[in-house]
């Protein structure tokens, strides 16, 4: 019999799963842009022996400071060529806004034309109007009510003159003709009272 000691029982295993890599650092942000000025003031190397006096000039003289920077400085062309740039394009919108702006008074001008000439005519259209009203009162239906009233009263007395004449023996001795013309003349009242109390009663279609 052996005497070396026993071995130690397995390691549990894990239900847990162990990820087999760590995650991935994040990306460092990317670097600031460099400035197109320099850390330092740019001074042109020529300058440098130049006494105080011709300094204190350029300092006090902003067309020379001008024309320095123009002709030294490294961003000078940059710059410049941007600057160039924009007032090339601020100069042609000028232009197209001017020539829009010549458009639109030509515009307003012709509508102002139109407005004048569109109330011209309105103005007559409205004459017109009145003149058709004018036109039409003769046929709206109080006008043709009146008519048919007038009518009956002058087919009374129509009738009434035809009695008289008998009466007062105007008429002679045809008094069959007497008869017939006085028919005739309550035969024309009998229609047109009926027509007015048709009106009256809402019986005429289209008028009331």
């Amino acid at each position: 019999m052996s005497d070396a000691p026993p071995l130690p029982p397995p390691k549990p295993v894990s239900r847990t799963a162990t990820p087999t890599t760590a995650a991935a650092p994040a990306a460092p942000p990317p670097p600031p842009p460099t400035s197109l000025v320099p850390s330092e003031p740019f001074v042109p190397s020529f300058l440098h022996d130049k006494p105080l006096s011709d300094l204190h000039t350029l300092l006090s003289s902003p067309p020379l400071l001008d024309s320095l920077f123009t002709a030294t400085h490294p961003t000078s062309h940059s710059t410049t060529s941007a600057l160039t740039t924009a007032l090339t394009s601020n100069a042609a919108h000028a232009a197209h806004l001017s020539a829009l702006e010549t458009a639109l008074i030509a515009q307003r001008a012709a509508v102002q034309q139109k407005l004048v000439a569109a109330r011209a005519l309105e103005g007559k259209w409205r004459e017109k109007e009145q003149e058709m009203y004018v036109a039409l009162n003769a046929f709206s239906s109080p006008a043709l009510y009146a008519r048919m009233v007038a009518a009956v009263e002058e087919a009374e007395r129509e009738s009434d003159v035809v009695a008289e004449a008998m009466v007062e023996g105007a008429a002679g001795g045809d008094v069959e003709a007497w008869v017939r013309g006085y028919r005739e003349g309550r035969k024309k009242v009998g229609l047109r009272r009926e027509r007015v109390g048709r009106w009256d009663e809402g019986r005429v279609g289209g008028w009331r």
